[in-house]
């Protein structure tokens, strides 16, 4: 399962974002090319815990697609965190791999990132990930989850228009890291409706590549 194929048609890098307690609703939002607002250092430097995230949306031709990561940490350290964002959000010519350079040189990951097999693919609301609630579509090396395992897991909500745009996430483990693409597009009325025959292709694309 070639995961990096999704993300070839990746344009220009966005923007960044910092969660913190797996909050993404309250995400710390950094464009890119811009000083680092003194509001956001604040932020960076007040957190006291030791679950933080950092995501880079890209733009695609279907919507936007972002990668991410929550490293392994005992003790948070601001400094290394905000030099990892200015990296970021400064690079001239991030893509897949120069975010996985970083994220490993700033977070003192040795293993390679976004490579092999996923530990599940799963389907959520961007920047609602957790609070919409996720639904897993497939996991580890085990076939697809059944029609019925899916209803009854309340998925069929993907079913309805949504105020944000709906990701399909393919998590890698040891540390958590992510990758994750558009299938929604959006209806007249600016809500976001599940793209099944995009979704299809996507699997379809995944199992000819495997």
């Amino acid at each position: 399962m070639n995961t990096t194929n999704l993300l070839k048609n990746l344009g220009k890098p966005l923007y960044v974002q910092v969660g913190f307690d797996g909050v993404w609703e309250t995400a710390l939002h950094l464009p890119m090319f811009t000083p680092l607002q003194a509001k956001d250092r604040a932020a960076l430097y007040a957190y006291q815990g030791t679950d933080v995230a950092f995501e880079v949306f890209f733009e695609h031709p279907y919507g936007e697609a972002f990668v991410g990561i929550r490293p392994q940490i005992k003790a948070y350290e601001p400094l290394p965190v905000e030099q990892l964002v200015m990296a970021l959000t400064h690079h001239p010519q991030l893509d897949l791999s120069v975010v996985a350079k970083l994220f490993s040189e700033y977070l003192g990951i040795a293993q390679p990132l976004f490579v092999g097999l996923p530990e599940h693919i799963e389907m959520g609301l961007v920047n609602l990930w957790n609070s919409f609630g996720q639904v897993i579509l497939w996991h580890g090396k085990a076939d697809a989850y059944s029609i019925n395992h899916l209803a009854s897991n309340d998925a069929n909500r993907y079913l309805k228009p949504q105020e944000k745009p709906i990701g399909l996430e393919f998590a890698f483990a040891n540390p958590h890291h992510w990758l994750a693409v558009p299938v929604s597009k959006q209806t007249q009325d600016g809500l976001h409706q599940l793209d099944l025959e995009r979704l299809s292709q996507i699997f379809i694309a995944l199992a000819e590549h495997s």
